[in-house]
């Protein structure tokens, strides 16, 4: 590596070294020095020349580590993103103030910078394929109806209606087209503890869903407080709990939710935030 002729200082490193990278050489005067190198380039030389192809860099002084300390060694932080998905075709759930709720929470949360919400209400099954494809997110969230091993889109109608029915098993083919499947699917929804557990057996590593009739402001808690959770860097089995704790605080039923896990996951291992390292 040349770090410039201005320096004249060469040394042998590795060829594939980074922004980012320490480096520590010992100098003439037998003294050491440890540099963090900055806009790295390769020079390559002419063709038919006795030049050897080198690397040039900017670098900082810094002090003490005498091994390489790549960058890249830390994981990426990536923000977690929540498709919401509502849809009351008749008329009768509160959608919108579930929406509002989670929001709340998460926006209160110790990483709430670190969770993104791609939101539609009186979702059709346009938008389940469309926000699938263009947001790629890692929970899908619906707020609605549900039955045994069916969910109720709406369709792209202003009245009220019946709504189309969507199977665990098209649901599972829309979620899973893609590179990046979801993590987990949440399904606030009545008699949608089934449909939850077909969804782990098609794709899903995790599915919560609903054992018989909830009320509606018990699924509300019920999110409200597993968001809260999420987004205060808890795993997904530790949020499932405190969802539930939620409901009980208030009174409802707290048994409703169930948690459906795929063979060789453990929901105490998973977190859906990845906090930074500090």
């Amino acid at each position: 590596m040349d770090l410039g002729p201005q320096h004249g200082i060469t040394f042998r490193v590795d060829a594939d070294v980074e922004d980012g990278d320490e480096v520590t050489d010992t100098l003439p005067n037998g003294k050491s020095k440890t540099m963090r190198l900055r806009e790295v380039q390769v020079l390559q030389s002419p063709f038919g020349s006795n030049t050897l192809d080198h690397t040039g860099a900017k670098y900082d002084v810094i002090s003490g580590k005498a091994t390489l300390v790549r960058a890249s060694a830390e994981p990426a932080v990536e923000t977690l993103r929540i498709l919401m998905l509502g849809a009351s075709p008749e008329g009768d759930l509160r959608i919108t103030r579930e929406h509002t709720r989670i929001r709340k929470a998460v926006e209160a949360a110790l990483h709430r910078d670190l969770v993104e919400f791609d939101v539609r209400l009186s979702a059709t099954a346009a938008d389940l394929q469309e926000g699938i494809a263009k947001f790629r997110p890692h929970v899908v969230h619906f707020a609605g109806h549900g039955g045994d091993k069916l969910i109720a889109l709406e369709r792209d109608l202003d009245e009220q209606h019946e709504g189309v029915v969507v199977t665990e098993s098209a649901l599972a083919a829309a979620c899973a087209a893609t590179d990046e499947p979801p993590k987990l699917v949440v399904l606030n929804a009545c008699d949608s503890a089934a449909t939850a557990e077909a969804l782990v057996k098609h794709f899903a590593p995790l599915a919560i869903g609903m054992r018989g009739s909830v009320a509606d402001v018990d699924a509300m808690v019920f999110a409200t407080s597993f968001y809260s959770s999420v987004a205060n860097g808890h795993s997904v089995w530790a949020a499932f709990l405190a969802g539930r704790a939620g409901v009980e605080l208030q009174g409802g039923d707290h048994d409703a939710a169930c948690l459906a896990v795929a063979d060789g996951i453990e929901p105490k291992s998973v977190k859906l935030v990845a906090v930074p390292k500090q």
